[in-house]
This record gives C-alpha cells, structure tokens and sequence, in this order.
C-alpha cells in the first residue's frame, strides 16, 4: 500500500482551492454586472475629502490616519491618495503607499485601503451627499499591538 506524504496532499489542496477560487470570482462573457446604484459605488470624477476623527485617546491617536483623501474614478474601484497628519514624517506616510486604493463593499460603503508591508490604515465609510461617515482603523503585522481605530467624519471639498 503506498503512502502519500502529507506535504504532497497539503499542497494539492491548496492548488485546487486557488482554482476554485479563481473560477468563482471570473464573470461569464455572457453575462452582465449590476448597474450601479444610485451613484454610490460608480465614482465619475475625482472626490476629495477633509477628514477629522472622534474618539481620540493617549491610545487613539488621529496622528496615524490622513488628514485629507482623494478618490479617483471607477465603477466599484479604483485609486486613493492621501495626505498625512504633520506629525508623521514623508519616509513614515510614504511607506504605507505601497498599496492604496477603494471599492465598494456594499451598498452606499467604501473601503479606502493604505498599506505597506507591515502597517496600513483601512477606511470603512458610508457615502451621504457631499460627506463620509465611518470608523479608521490602523492595521499592523507586529505581534503585542492594540488595534487603533477612530470613527471619522469626511467633508468633500474640491480637488486640486
């Protein structure tokens, strides 16, 4: 009787997960996605937000989340930037610009992500009007650390 060896078995599995997983998430050619709905997660032009946070503590600090967020267009996703608080440096703030970007999670709700290697912030927000309502919440892979997270208020203003 042979034996298969559990390195073997472990990773045809994880190859016929990614499989599965990629033919999940692929849309037939035949088919059409939803419209979008009520222009929340279709973003046309270039929106810009000042940002403030609520909840801020010695453990809490709004220093570590942008002062200021530029959405660029897409139909549920598409590019970010922002600008950071003065109390973070250009290296500090440039290092979590490795991966930036939003989309739609639901309904009237984006997800604004800033990460770098080991660090990120992720924006959860609710789109109403000229505005941005939600909760911030700084993510790090460093073992011991409490999450941060601030509740946000996001007033759009025009884009440079």
């Amino acid at each position: 009787m042979d034996v298969i060896p559990l390195a073997r078995v472990r990773s045809s599995f994880q190859a016929l997960a990614t499989v599965l997983v990629i033919a999940c998430a692929r849309t037939p050619a035949n088919t059409t996605t939803a419209p979008a709905s009520a222009g929340f997660s279709l973003i046309r032009e270039p929106e810009c937000y000042n940002l403030s946070y609520r909840d801020s503590t010695a453990d809490s600090s709004s220093r570590l989340f942008p002062t200021w967020i530029k959405l660029f267009p897409g139909l549920a996703s598409g590019a970010a930037m922002g600008r950071h608080h003065a109390a973070i440096t250009e290296a500090e703030w440039s290092a979590l610009l490795k991966y930036s970007g939003w989309k739609k999670i639901a309904g009237d709700s984006l997800e604004i992500m800033f990460t770098g290697t080991a660090e990120g912030i992720r924006i959860h927000v609710a789109r109403l009007n000229n505005s941005l309502g939600g909760r911030a919440t700084w993510l790090t892979d460093l073992v011991g650390f409490a999450t941060t997270s601030l509740e946000l208020v996001g007033t759009r203003e025009s884009c440079p």
